[in-house]
């Protein structure tokens, strides 16, 4: 049943990359399958472990006494073969009118990828580089662990209860959540159950408004069921 809009202020989005504003599933699928086959992990269920989760933490999850030189070889070699990987990313759904509705300083991006890997994938999704971008090369350890959003936090100078995270995964909204943000799902690629644990869900990121008053931003997410 649909419900009134949720609605709340803060002073900046943080924004996930992957499902959230670019669609670049069948890269980031084909690199974890490809390091699955070639160790002999069974690759049935393995979507729903590695979305929105850091290459470090999927990968100890699946194999929890790798050591560290082995767990960074894992790494490249997932890594590898999706910055080789030519399946185009997309912008999704709304992507370009909900950065279009935030100045500069309005937004974030914290996300599990590399550097090199994000900033293609804007590239490709026609989206802007952010002014502050957190990728996994930042942080100790990747989503659902908070480091990434609390260092977003830290260099944006504001405090959790000013921002509000846009998030795709279970391992994503964890992240958020931990670091006392707000957190907004979209469910482009769990179900909506999935994702109970943000305080809203969105079918996709048209669904979410922005607009501004004396300096804050007010985040409406319309039509939508709270979980």
């Amino acid at each position: 049943m649909l419900r009134q809009p949720w609605e709340a202020e803060c002073a900046v989005l943080l924004l996930d990359l992957d499902g959230t504003l670019v669609d670049s599933t069948e890269a980031v699928l084909r690199g974890w399958h490809a390091w699955a086959r070639s160790i002999g992990v069974p690759t049935a269920g393995l979507e729903s472990l590695v979305i929105g989760r850091s290459a470090a933490s999927a990968i100890t999850t699946l194999l929890p006494d790798v050591t560290a030189e082995q767990l960074r070889r894992h790494i490249d070699y997932v890594l590898t073969v999706q910055e080789h990987d030519s399946t185009p990313a997309f912008p999704m759904r709304g992507a370009g009118s909900l950065v279009g509705q935030l100045e500069a300083t309005q937004w974030a991006v914290v996300t599990g990828c590399s550097l090199g890997m994000a900033y293609a994938r804007l590239a490709a999704g026609g989206l802007p580089r952010p002014r502050v971008l957190v990728t996994d090369e930042d942080v100790a350890s990747g989503k659902p662990d908070p480091g990434g959003y609390l260092l977003a936090l830290r260099r944006l100078g504001i405090d959790a209860t000013d921002a509000i995270a846009v998030e795709d995964s279970p391992a994503g909204i964890m992240a958020a959540r931990a670091a006392g943000i707000r957190t907004v799902a979209v469910a482009t690629t769990h179900r909506q159950e999935a994702l109970s644990a943000a305080d809203v869900v969105a079918s996709h990121l048209g669904k979410i408004r922005v607009t501004e008053a004396a300096g804050r931003r007010q985040v409406t997410v319309y039509g939508e069921a709270r979980p």
